[in-house]
C-alpha cells in the first residue's frame, strides 16, 4: 500500500485568541512507534493501532506550556475524541496504569470516544511530562485517503470532550484542561496517494 501522508491540525484561527489562555499544547497521533506524530506515520492496510501522546509540558513548536493560574500542568484524567475515515475502530487499550477508572469506549460510524481516570476521592497526580495515554486498534477498510484526528467533540456522547484533568484550573474553571479552551494543538494522521493532501476541501475535514 502506499504511504499515507500525515496531517499536522493545528487550529490557526484560534491560536490567536486563545494564546493568552492557553495552558497545555500538543495531543498527537503516532503509528510507528516513535514517540512523535510525522509523515513517518500512516495507517497500514490490515490491522493497525495508533498511540495517543499528551505532552503537558510543550507545544508542538517545543515552546513552553504554562498554566496560566499557576498551578502544575499535571494529570489524572483523560478524555480523547477521534474521528476517522476509510476504517474501522475495533478497540483501545489504556496505556495509563494509574488510571483505572473508565468511561466506556463507545465507537460510531466515525467516531470513538474514551476516557480513563485515577479514583476519586483520593486521585493520584502524574507530574507535568509526556504520557502516552493509550492505543486506538484499527482495521484499513480499503479504498482512498484514510485518516485520522483527534476533534473536539462527538454526536455520539454529546457530553464527551478531548482533554485532561489537572492541577492547573483551567479556563473553564473546572481543573479540566480541554480543547480547543485550553490549548489548540494537536496532529492527526491521513492522506491519499495525489493531490487531495493538498486541497482545501480535504484540509477542511480535520476542523469538523
Amino acid at each position: 500500500m502506499a504511504r499515507m501522508l500525515r496531517f499536522s491540525i493545528l487550529f490557526t484561527g484560534l491560536v490567536i485568541t486563545a494564546a493568552s489562555a492557553a495552558h497545555a499544547q500538543y495531543m498527537f497521533l503516532d503509528s510507528n512507534r516513535d514517540g512523535v506524530c510525522s509523515t513517518s506515520d500512516y495507517i497500514g492496510a490490515g490491522i493497525d493501532s495508533v498511540d495517543v501522546w499528551l505532552d503537558t509540558t510543550q507545544n508542538g513548536n517545543t515552546s513552553p506550556a504554562v498554566c496560566s493560574t499557576g498551578e502544575t500542568l499535571s494529570i489524572d484524567a483523560y478524555e480523547i475524541i477521534v474521528r476517522g475515515s476509510g476504517i474501522t475502530f475495533l478497540g483501545y487499550a489504556n496505556k495509563r496504569p494509574e488510571f483505572t477508572v473508565a468511561t466506556p469506549l463507545l465507537i460510531g460510524t466515525t467516531d470513538a470516544t474514551v476516557g480513563y481516570a485515577t479514583p476519586s476521592p483520593n486521585s493520584t497526580y502524574l507530574p507535568a511530562g509526556r504520557y502516552l495515554l493509550g492505543t486506538f486498534a484499527v482495521q484499513f477498510q480499503g479504498g482512498r485517503c484514510p485518516y485520522l484526528f483527534i476533534v473536539t467533540g462527538t454526536s455520539i456522547r454529546p457530553s464527551a470532550f478531548t482533554g485532561f484533568r489537572s492541577e492547573c484550573t483551567g479556563s473553564n474553571g473546572n481543573h479540566w484542561i480541554t480543547l480547543p479552551d485550553d490549548f489548540v494543538d494537536v496532529c492527526g494522521m491521513g492522506g491519499c496517494d495525489g493531490v487531495e493532501p493538498t486541497t482545501w476541501g480535504r484540509i477542511k475535514v480535520m476542523y469538523r
